[in-house]
């Protein structure tokens, strides 16, 4: 099981994002606790994102918002969340 490694600007960014949508606050924890438990979790639709991106994947917060994070054997270093347009 992987630990979380939530940057200071990450935070900064997913605390303005639960303010602007608190009714996902659920679906952002569960997503993370999946996330612990493997990041291959088919629920997650977790995918390898190219481009400017390259190195760092993505997973379903729901079906309209994303998380982009990246990962290695101890830890997940989330990156950016929001909707599909906001983090690709």
């Amino acid at each position: 099981m992987r630990n979380i490694f939530q940057s200071p600007v990450f935070e900064a960014e997913l605390a303005k994002f639960i303010r602007k949508h608190p009714e996902l606050k659920q679906n952002i924890a569960r997503t993370l606790k999946l996330l612990r438990t493997d990041v291959r979790i088919a629920s997650l639709g977790t995918h390898k994102l190219h481009g400017a991106l390259s190195g760092s994947y993505a997973c379903n917060i729901n079906y309209t918002y994303r998380l982009v994070f990246s990962f290695d054997d101890k830890l997940i270093y989330p990156e950016s969340i929001g909707s599909h347009d906001d983090v690709y």
